[in-house]
């Protein structure tokens, strides 16, 4: 379990680093 917690979390973390590379691109 504790390992699919830290794989969901690894992909929000990925989803989070390029949506805050759009804002930037986007700014």
């Amino acid at each position: 379990v504790v390992e699919v917690v830290e794989v969901v979390v690894h992909l929000l973390r990925q989803k989070g680093a390029q949506g805050n590379d759009k804002d930037k691109a986007g700014t």
